[in-house]
């Protein structure tokens, strides 16, 4: 699924038919020292610094300087009780010696207690330069996870492995697939920037044998919203963090939040309303994760923003959640300066509304989640809610505001099959009222047409014989 993509199908037909990175993670508080405690889990980091990481990334830079940009603001993100460590190939032998540069793979940092200064400092400090020995890597990252620690490894790259190609390394397909039958405890997530469809297929196959997912992301600007999603998905561990609150069971009794991070839990079937204030030419991106251990095939969740004056201004819907991992899911307020939403909203500033939603999930218990609510630049807002012309004042607030929105369904509960991507329920699909709505305005031009007609020739004007 590429990031371009991320933005639920639910969302991508309103505003088709009107006209949403994970988000890149919120700046967290720096640790005062390493913190004293057991590993809950631990990640592995995968980079690739081989010699086609220095060309441009279309933004005016190079993918290496992307990769780094997005490494830093997830490492700032990363939570205390993880155990981190980073695994680095092509970053010191050439291509022309193709044989040593399939050799070159390196544990950079070697996992363990979290230390930001000291992994975002190596990660800075090195350059691309030679081959891409993935398969490699992979399997000598199996000896760089802790025992008894369920692991999660995330690997980006900008291409295929075509070492193995040559003879000179193992397949990576094949490796991940041996480890898994080996038994050994991880989850592999790939991303790959800017990669062409041989890579693309390689690491898609390689997502798969490790129970994770292939993200594709053809804009490096949105690599930080990749790597945060990938670490959301792969926790094993969910811990709510954050102040605990309890969301407004209507939009007129939202409770008022500011910036930052806050601790909740949600019945199926249950809305809970927040609300948070926008000043003039700022915006607000909300970033909810949720977990629960069993979660029906058609298990929702929908995230929506309204204005000041309570009209939709973007909405985003959650629907592969994986059984186990944490999912997350980010919406925009957009920017708060006169312009219109893609449902016709105008952004300006003050209180602005957010709703949250479920269906289809276990229904014996309340399911925790985390909410964020990130300001401005700390979080990539969804490219698809751009702005448009203004359309004026609405209504104000009230009780029935919440029934514009669209109501997610409860679907009997069945169980996950596994970590594919799900489809949305047919019923969540906007397409189909459209569509009433368009026949009938259809119809009712027509039926005027067709009055117009017949009234013209039920009264003729008076013929002339002159």
């Amino acid at each position: 699924m590429s990031v371009g993509g991320a933005l639920s199908r639910f969302t991508a037909a309103v505003l088709l038919a009107s006209t949403a990175l994970a988000p890149t993670p919120a700046q967290a508080t720096e640790p005062t020292g390493p913190p004293n405690r057991p590993a809950s889990e631990a990640l592995l980091l995968i980079v690739d610094y081989s010699g086609s990481m220095k060309e441009p990334d279309g933004r005016g830079s190079t993918r290496i300087q992307a990769a780094k940009d997005a490494l830093g603001q997830i490492i700032t993100a990363l939570p205390e009780d993880l155990d981190v460590g980073l695994r680095v190939y092509g970053h010191r032998v050439p291509s022309a010696d193709k044989a040593a540069a399939c050799e070159d793979t390196e544990l950079a940092v070697p996992v363990g207690p979290l230390d930001r200064d000291g992994l975002r400092a190596t990660v800075d400090g090195l350059e691309a330069l030679g081959e891409t020995p993935i398969g490699l890597s992979l399997q000598q990252a199996a000896q760089d996870l802790p025992e008894g620690v369920p692991s999660t490894v995330i690997l980006v790259s900008d291409g295929a492995d075509e070492c193995f190609t040559d003879d000179l390394g193992p397949e990576p397909c094949e490796v991940t697939k041996q480890l898994i039958a080996q038994g050994v405890d991880l989850r592999l997530e790939t991303i790959g920037l800017q990669v062409e469809e041989s890579g693309a297929e390689q690491l898609q196959c390689m997502a798969e044998a490790g129970g994770g997912q292939f993200t594709s992301v053809e804009d490096a600007g949105l690599l930080a919203e990749a790597l945060a999603a990938a670490q959301n998905r792969a926790l094993r561990v969910f811990e709510p963090r954050g102040e605990a609150v309890a969301g407004g069971p209507s939009l007129i009794d939202a409770t008022v939040l500011e910036p930052g991070t806050y601790s909740d839990s949600i019945l199926d079937g249950e809305t809970l309303w927040y609300a948070v204030d926008v000043p003039q030419g700022g915006s607000m991106t909300a970033r909810l994760t949720i977990r629960t251990a069993e979660v029906p095939a058609e298990a929702l969740v929908a995230l929506e923003w309204q204005d000041p004056q309570a009209r939709r201004v973007d909405v985003g819907l959650l629907n592969g959640i994986s059984r186990g991992q944490a999912s997350t899911l980010a919406t925009s307020t957009g920017e708060a300066n006169g312009s219109r939403s893609p449902f016709g909203a105008a952004r300006e500033p003050g209180l602005y509304y957010l709703a949250v939603r479920t269906g289809g999930f276990p229904t014996d218990a309340a399911h925790d989640f985390v909410l964020e609510l990130l300001p401005d630049g700390q979080a990539a807002v969804d490219p698809s809610a751009s702005a448009a012309p203004s359309t004026g004042a609405g209504t104000e607030p009230s009780a029935a505001a919440p029934s514009q929105a669209p109501a997610l369904p409860s679907p009997a509960a069945s169980p996950v099959a596994g970590d594919a991507e799900l489809p949305p329920p047919p019923s969540t699909s906007p397409v189909p009222l459209l569509l009433v709505i368009l026949l009938a305005v259809g119809g009712g031009v027509g039926y005027l047409l067709w009055r117009r007609r017949t009234g013209a020739r039920e009264d003729p004007d008076e013929p002339s014989y002159s």
